[in-house]
């Protein structure tokens, strides 16, 4: 965990950030380290100087990697346990339209070397890639062994335990959106008024009714 304070005369600005991989001892590269301090830095330079947003209801462009808001607008509701229950808005709605054509989203315990990648879950499933949207259909959710087995079912190997004293619940991997076709400046120049979203802090989300907050900690 980076933790790091910039300040000057009249304010101060503090933020921490996590560095997580599985890669084994090559991630403690000093390299690596380094850039991410700058980096950070250099962020927190720029909001001493920065002003508040304007609020209100306006258009949105996202910088590509930043999936926070997909993990709270569709990830948690994706969730087998909620599914099951009835619990989720996107529960009875396989095979339905539920975003634009252009968005597929994935969630896959098996790209090597990110965080969210294992061989398998925590109740022994072998991890996967698993397509939850494709080209706007709703095309799977996320299951354990015990909501595998009430929707009738396989597991996606989506289990999670916080210890083995815990039952599993259905958790996400590493979930992100397909690349598109779009061009980015683009997108930003059909604005006539919007915010571009350069990060997302944290965030949460109700999943019986599809209400759900993020936090912009870079934007303009």
């Amino acid at each position: 965990r980076l933790t790091t304070t910039v300040g000057d005369a009249e304010r101060s600005k503090a933020e921490w950030r996590d560095l997580v991989s599985n890669d084994g001892f090559g991630f403690a590269d000093r390299g690596l380290w380094q850039s991410e301090i700058r980096g950070i830095i250099d962020r927190m330079a720029l909001f001493l100087a920065a002003e508040d947003g304007p609020s209100g209801v306006m258009d949105v462009v996202f910088e590509k990697g930043e999936s926070s808001l997909f993990h709270e607008a569709v990830g948690h509701p994706f969730e087998g346990w909620a599914v099951a229950e009835g619990l989720s808005v996107f529960a009875g709605r396989l095979g339905q339209q539920v975003a634009s054509p252009k968005v597929t989203l994935v969630d896959s315990g098996n790209v090597p070397g990110l965080y969210g990648s294992a061989g398998m879950d925590d109740t022994g499933q072998p991890t996967r890639r698993n397509v939850l949207i494709q080209n706007g259909i709703l095309t799977g959710y996320l299951l354990d062994r015990v909501a595998a087995r009430k929707l009738g079912t396989q597991p996606t190997g989506s289990g999670r335990r916080q210890n083995y004293t815990y039952p599993s619940s259905d958790r996400m991997n590493n979930t992100y959106i397909e690349p598109g076709e779009d061009d980015d400046d683009e997108m930003i120049a059909s604005l006539a008024r919007g915010l571009f979203v350069k990060s997302i802090g944290g965030g949460a989300t109700n999943p019986v009714t599809g209400a759900l907050n993020v936090e912009v900690t870079e934007g303009y």
